[in-house]
């Protein structure tokens, strides 16, 4: 009897006030209490017309569709959830249950799997990945989007061939998806196939060509393959686009030394230094130019600041052995 007060409370509210959302809200759940599904439905549906991302409704909306085992529309407001908080780590465990408890009673539901892949994806549960998405790849061979993110995963676990051969695969059919070529480039960057990355960077900056990650790691292949000139203009255009990129100060800075330009490199490697005065690596490449520059005490000074944070540091020690 108390459920139905409520109820007749909720109507004569809802006649007043018929798009108050928590009305709609609180009357569906009163509803699911009297396992009257349907009509809690109806309400969920009416407060997400007015508040489409309302987290809580999502919930209650997703769990009164697995009651009526209409799954697939279950498991969209649950993705839609993980979508609204990605970073929200219990919600991506309880959701994960969810899927599971679907695939239980549909083993090979494809949109389970897939969304429980790309949550434990957001979890970096990797194998586990792996394992929802060879399966939905069985069911669903022809899904492009799915190749890649199985690619992404063997990439994260170092599986470099595997992932090659799902990027390949997948940029056959979409040739121009910049995410692919910008993940397949840094595969070929690490595995040192300097000619093979720089075709893909060019090819992605062709499309996107103030993208700085991407000239970014096109000018440390120019530096690592010592052309200098070509490095020094991709460093310019992050810093032009960026104001500041700690990292692409060291590596213009580097490349400044390598062009013997030493007062410009000095330049860099001070300012890095202002904003990291622990960073190794900038007080070495410092402590070198000022060698370059024949400034003795600056350059000890430096590896000796060095050497006191890294006393093992085998550059440095012979670079102040030097400079002794």
């Amino acid at each position: 009897m108390f459920h139905h007060d409520k109820l007749n409370d909720f109507k004569k509210s809802l006649e007043i006030n018929p798009n108050n959302a928590e009305l709609l809200r609180m009357r569906g759940i009163t509803y699911i209490q009297l396992k009257k599904y349907n009509e809690a439905l109806t309400d969920f549906n009416k407060s997400l017309e007015i508040q489409p991302n309302n987290v809580h409704v999502l919930r209650l909306q997703g769990k009164t569709y697995q009651k009526l085992e209409k799954y697939n529309k279950a498991l969209k407001d649950f993705n839609k959830l993980l979508e609204l908080e990605p970073n929200n780590r219990y919600l991506h465990e309880e959701i994960i249950e969810k899927y599971s408890k679907i695939l239980e009673i549909e083993p090979n539901n494809a949109l389970a799997v897939e969304f429980r892949g790309v949550a434990y994806k957001q979890l970096k549960n990797y194998y586990e990945v792996l394992t929802d998405f060879n399966k939905y790849l069985e069911i669903q061979p022809n899904n492009v989007f799915v190749l890649r993110l199985r690619g992404e995963t063997y990439q994260k676990l170092e599986k470099y061939d595997k992932a090659l051969t799902d990027f390949n695969n997948f940029l056959i059919k979409i040739p121009y998806n910049t995410l692919a070529l910008r993940l397949r480039g840094e595969i070929y960057l690490k595995s040192e196939k300097y000619n093979e990355a720089l075709t893909d960077f060019d090819k992605l900056l062709e499309l996107e060509p103030d993208n700085t990650l991407v000239l970014r790691l096109r000018g440390e292949i120019y530096l690592k393959s010592e052309k200098y000139n070509e490095a020094l203009t991709d460093f310019d255009k992050v810093l032009e686009l960026k104001l500041y990129d700690d990292l692409v100060k060291r590596l213009r800075g580097e490349t400044y030394l390598q062009l013997k330009n030493y007062n410009k490199a000095l330049i860099d490697f001070n300012d890095l230094l202002e904003f990291e005065p622990n960073n190794t690596l900038a007080l070495r490449l410092r402590g070198e130019t000022y060698q370059k520059l024949e400034k003795y005490n600056e350059a000890l000074t430096d590896f000796n600041n060095l050497l006191k944070k890294d006393p093992k540091n085998t550059l440095a020690l012979r670079s102040r052995g030097e400079t002794l």
